[in-house]
């Protein structure tokens, strides 16, 4: 799942305003309405900066369940590096701040989010959402998408 330059990552190349909307898309998810969180699309509720970090599927039951939805086969014993910026978010009362990390599906236009452990600081696979308009295909060395082919003028 590893992208090796982070500039090649659809995530990591989105722009400010970018990455805000798609923290704002990403808690307009009915689960966060369902469990009163709620996120206020500021540019300091997003971490701006990718940073590469490690991950883990939750428990092995998970896995199947990543596999479904991705057709990605996981080890769940096994740890993976991804880039990922992070969304915060409070609940409902302000009283708690929660934070997911967000890195880039297997698809265009589809997320991988993440929880931190406490323990051991390792992400772990929260969820994966599709229909984020604002994630592209993944960028090949020369500028374009991997996926179509088309080149992409921003990138180096």
């Amino acid at each position: 799942m590893f992208v090796a330059k982070k500039e090649l990552d659809p995530v990591c190349s989105l722009s400010e305003l970018e990455k805000l909307r798609l923290c704002a898309t990403f808690y307009a998810a009915s689960v966060f309405k369902r469990n009163d969180i709620v996120f206020t699309p500021r540019i300091e509720n997003v971490q701006l900066d990718c940073r590469k970090r490690r991950i883990r599927i939750k428990t092995p039951i998970f896995a199947p369940v990543v596999r479904i939805f991705t057709r990605l086969i996981v080890n769940p014993h096994r740890t993976y590096e991804e880039w990922v910026i992070g969304c915060q978010a409070s609940t409902q009362n302000n009283d708690e701040s929660i934070t997911h990390f967000i890195s880039r599906g297997i698809y265009r236009n589809t997320i991988f989010a993440f929880t931190e452990c406490s323990e051991t600081r390792q992400l772990l696979v929260y969820s994966f959402f599709n229909n984020i308009s604002v994630i592209g295909d993944l960028k090949s060395e020369e500028g374009q998408d991997a996926g179509t082919g088309e080149t992409n003028p921003t990138a180096n």
